[in-house]
Order: C-alpha cells, then sequence, then structure tokens
C-alpha cells in the first residue's frame, strides 16, 4: 500500500462508523491491523480495511469507534 492508501484507510474506516457500521479486528500482523467491516445489523461482513499507518493501528487498537 502507498502512504496515501494507508491515510485512506483511516478516513474510510471513520465514514463507515459515522454511517453506523461496525467493524471487528480480524488480524494484526507485520506493523498492519485488519478489520472487518460488518453490516449495521452486525450480521454480515461487507468488506475489509487493512493499514500499518500509525493512525489507523491506533484507532483500531485503541477500541475507538464502532470496533467490537
Amino acid at each position: 500500500m502507498t502512504p496515501q492508501e494507508n491515510r485512506d484507510a483511516l478516513a474510510a474506516l471513520l465514514r463507515w462508523e459515522a454511517a453506523g457500521g461496525t467493524w471487528v479486528r480480524r488480524e494484526r500482523s507485520d506493523g498492519a491491523v485488519i478489520v472487518d467491516l460488518v453490516t449495521c445489523d452486525g450480521g454480515e461482513v461487507v468488506g475489509e480495511l487493512e493499514s500499518p499507518d500509525p493512525g489507523f493501528v491506533a484507532h483500531v487498537l485503541g477500541g475507538s469507534g464502532g470496533g467490537r
């Protein structure tokens, strides 16, 4: 991923949360974090985001937003 794509992952996750979506941390490897994007009712995985960007990692590991 390019630095721009890494930053875009955090922006995409924040938009997802603002729209009421939730996410689940799937794994962490090589400094990157992967989350599954889940529908508002928590029933279906509809996408994923992966990034080693420090802001994205901190947001996901800090449990802020729509993570479960």
